[in-house]
């Protein structure tokens, strides 16, 4: 299987009550990394400074493909956690940072490409035009299409801009949060059936501790959430079940198997510091034990 992952890459602090950690962050680093930990052949088409180090981008992204596109500058990311590892405070600081269409290299032969803008102008919607006119199996994964930087704070608008790049999409994931306001109605059934009238095909809603629904036009299936070992570090953790979701459809049949092993992929993610590191058998051993 052969995976892309198109956004900005971060620099982040994050704060988790008295412990601050200093790291990469963003969408395009936990996903690659996760997809690549699964066996998936993944290339990471990542913006930043010119300034970056090569060094430190390959550090974090062993084994993957990396294509660097040149922005004004690197996005810095303060994350806090409160108690809830499902609550968190974000603020960030935004250069100019966009990705076009002529940026992208040939990606004929991909199975799939990820869509992962932190931003409204990270990605913007001629890059899902492009690439649905080019027959490619277009994911989205997060906020970014309807998140602005204001004040240093992000700032939900404009739910539009998402529903618009719908039709160029294959697969929508949101949370709960997320789903609601792109969706306009506070009963999730509805605002996930909001997102398949524009066009999505499947949309995926995480509920954190409380699991995930799948919706399709012909059904709904719910996925529990996984039991804990320690909580470490909960930044990365839907990135990480995007990843788990997309790599299980190269082996997995059935759009509940493969949320159930997205669900552990993304449980596990937490219990470790930084990116997803553990490897497609031992999300499997873990589901294992669960049945």
């Amino acid at each position: 299987m052969k995976v892309a992952v198109i956004g900005p890459i971060c620099r982040d602090t994050i704060l988790i009550g008295d412990k601050k950690i200093h790291q990469m962050g963003s969408i395009p680093y936990y996903t690659c990394n996760a997809l690549a930990r699964l066996g998936v052949e993944t290339t990471a088409i990542i913006s930043c400074s010119p300034n970056e180090k090569d060094e430190w981008i390959t550090e974090h992204f062993p084994g993957i493909e990396i294509v660097r596109v040149d922005a004004e500058g690197t996005i810095h990311g303060f994350i806090e956690y409160d108690d809830d590892p499902d609550v968190r405070k974000h603020r960030h600081e935004d250069p100019h940072n966009v990705i076009h269409v002529h940026d992208l290299p040939d990606l004929t032969g991909y199975d799939a490409v990820i869509m992962a803008p932190l931003l409204d102008v990270n990605t913007p919607p001629e890059l899902f035009q492009h690439l649905a006119d080019n027959n490619h199996s277009v994911v989205l994964g997060n906020f970014g299409m309807f998140t602005k930087n204001l004040d240093g704070k992000m700032h939900w608008h404009e739910p539009e801009r998402l529903l618009n790049v719908l039709t160029h999409v294959e697969t929508l994931f949101l949370d709960d949060r997320e789903i609601r306001f792109v969706g306009g109605s506070e009963d999730i059934d509805e605002a996930a059936t909001t997102c398949i009238k524009h066009g999505a095909q499947r949309v995926v809603v995480t509920l954190g501790k409380r699991g995930s629904h799948i919706y399709t036009k012909e059904k709904t299936i719910n996925i529990p959430a996984y039991p804990l070992k320690k909580l470490v570090e909960p930044t990365g953790a839907g990135d990480s079940y995007v990843a788990g979701y997309i790599a299980a459809s190269s082996f997995l049949d059935s759009d509940e198997e493969r949320g159930k092993f997205a669900a552990m992929t993304a449980t596990m993610s937490i219990e470790r510091k930084g990116a997803f590191n553990g490897s497609k058998e031992e999300v499997l051993e873990r589901l294992a034990a669960h049945r």
